[in-house]
């Protein structure tokens, strides 16, 4: 499984992979013709069903027991037809940090438009710079965004398109955040 070859922390984004465990997210056998999407935080796709495994990653690089395929993550059309037939996009992949502004929105969009694509599930991963300085008090899904700096700011706008698509109904999303992965 994908689980199983993925033995660097890079491959996957353990916190997530762990969280998913729990729920048997990623060993639960899947509907025929079904698969789920990864992206780990490395920026990889990786397609995955109970028959094989494809990763996707800027450089076709990643661990044994997958086909590795290089793509361009902001490229919605190539994303959508490595897409087809998943029924989750786990979204980890992030550019540069020193390049977030510049390059973000363009890998949110491709990730977005390929689950709207293909049907699937959006579970994205963020971080909590869309709350600003804590203050002392919780940093709890019901509060309010507070961002203070730039990244905190993209961040908060990339979650509220997120938000609004699912509204919409266009993409059914969940949005997973952890202080640092």
């Amino acid at each position: 499984s994908l689980s199983e070859a993925a033995t660097r922390p890079t491959d996957t984004p353990w916190a997530l992979e762990q969280a998913l465990a729990k729920d048997n997210a990623l060993t639960a056998p899947r509907p025929p013709g079904t698969s789920d999407v990864y992206a780990p935080a490395t920026g990889c796709f990786a397609l995955r069903s109970a028959a094989s495994g494809k990763l996707v990653t800027r450089s076709g690089s990643g661990p044994e027991g997958v086909e590795r395929i290089a793509a361009d993550a902001t490229d919605a059309d190539v994303l959508a037809r490595y897409a087809e037939g998943a029924s989750t996009i786990y979204s980890c992949a992030g550019p540069p940090y020193h390049r977030w502004p510049q390059e973000f929105p363009a890998l949110q969009a491709g990730v977005l438009a390929a689950a709207e694509a293909s049907g699937a599930r959006l579970v994205s991963m963020d971080n909590v710079y869309n709350y600003g300085r804590p203050g002392g008090l919780p940093l709890v899904e019901t509060r309010p965004d507070a961002a203070h700096t730039v990244k905190g700011r993209l961040r908060a706008a990339m979650a509220a398109e997120l938000l609004a698509e699912h509204r919409a109904g266009r993409v059914e999303v969940v949005i997973a955040k952890a202080s640092d992965y």
